[in-house]
């Protein structure tokens, strides 16, 4: 059976998950950024990571997604929510739909920081601005930003370890 792992990451959040995530995985796996990934068609399992891009994996992942058929699939992906979140089950649901016609045979979401333009545009955000800044929000912002960390690393790894006895090919 051939395992391949493809992750995006712009932060370095996902990839660092990636890599977790790889160490656990079996002889042989490899592992891609998207941008270097071959193609999905000569593998059995892949796992796939991204980062949250609004409600859904980032453009990257999800047209990488689009193309693996016929394949049992383990998904991770970071995001600044919680991963126990309404908004989190709306990134997962958007992955599986572009995942439809494959076995999905687990999910894997965790915190991750902020870009740190991109934190400091969102903790400076004011009432006009479409996700105003509210205490709650600046909370999960800052907690987000200690993220992934090695508990998120050893619940990934557990995850995808479940997640592979569960492979049929």
């Amino acid at each position: 059976m051939r395992h391949l792992l493809v992750y995006s990451s712009v932060t370095g959040n996902t990839r660092a998950v990636a890599e977790a995530i790889h160490r656990i995985m079996p002889p042989g796996t490899g592992i891609y950024p998207v941008r270097q990934a071959p193609e999905p068609d000569d593998y059995d399992f892949l796992a796939l990571g991204f980062w949250t891009h609004r409600t859904g994996p980032d453009p990257l992942m999800s047209r990488y997604m689009e193309k693996v058929r016929d394949k049992s699939v383990g998904i991770f992906g970071t995001l600044a929510a919680y991963p126990d979140s309404e908004h989190a089950g709306h990134v997962i649901e958007a992955a599986r739909a572009l995942l439809s016609g494959n076995r999905i045979v687990g999910t894997f979401l965790c915190q991750g920081r902020l870009a740190p333009k991109r934190l400091e545009r969102r903790m400076q955000s004011d009432g006009n601005a479409k996700h105003p800044m509210t205490p709650e929000r600046r909370t999960r912002l800052l907690e987000a930003a200690k993220h992934p960390d090695a508990e998120d690393f050893a619940r990934a790894q557990a995850a995808f370890a479940a997640f592979l006895q569960n492979v049929i090919v």
